[in-house]
């Protein structure tokens, strides 16, 4: 008899990190008694945590920090399973292959819409309910939660109790998660 395992995983769009993740984790979950929760969590207010609630955007601005994507409050606010539903593994999808992928930028309302509607999805509906300043205070509550839990930096996994924070973490766990592209190159 197998028991259920869960796998929590904190992410923010504007890690390439959490890109590179999405798709493996998914594939090592599939088939097995596992469940996997979904986390969207700002990792701006995450490195910055003062112990300070944060209600509203104070604090949040637009950055490019060695060559990361800007802020993406946005889309956090999209891919939350309160806004997405049943859909969020499909927006998280989307939205981390508009901007890794196809060098989009997901921290404005039009790109959101259209890359969510080329999943077809209805992108105006999502980004009009991610839009309530309540959908950001579930953001900040929830990278504040991840923090009390544990989770120190971007992205990080939770299953059954233990902690990975970044990607070197996760990869000593799951050795196997990522197979690396080797090219050959003969003369």
């Amino acid at each position: 008899m197998h028991v259920n395992q869960e796998l929590h995983f904190y992410f923010d769009f504007c890690t390439a990190e959490s890109f590179t993740l999405w798709e493996p984790l998914l594939n090592y979950c599939d088939g097995k008694p596992i469940h996997l929760y979904v986390y969207p969590i700002c990792q701006n207010l995450l490195l910055n945590y003062d112990g300070k609630r944060h209600p509203g955007p104070v604090g949040i601005r637009r950055l490019r920090v060695g060559g990361r994507r800007p802020e993406t409050r946005l889309a956090l606010q999209v891919a939350q399973t309160e806004i997405s539903g049943s859909l969020q593994f499909v927006v998280v999808e989307y939205l981390l292959q508009c901007c890794w992928c196809k060098g989009l930028k997901i921290d404005q309302d039009v790109e959101i819409v259209q890359a969510l509607d080329a999943a077809g999805l209805d992108g105006y509906d999502l980004l009009e309910k991610a839009s309530r300043q309540s959908a950001w205070r579930h953001v900040v509550q929830q990278t504040e939660e991840a923090r009390r839990n544990g989770i120190q930096t971007l992205p990080a996994i939770n299953i059954n109790g233990t902690v990975l924070n970044g990607m070197g973490a996760v990869l000593n766990y799951f050795p196997s998660l990522i197979k690396p592209k080797l090219s050959l190159v003969v003369d």
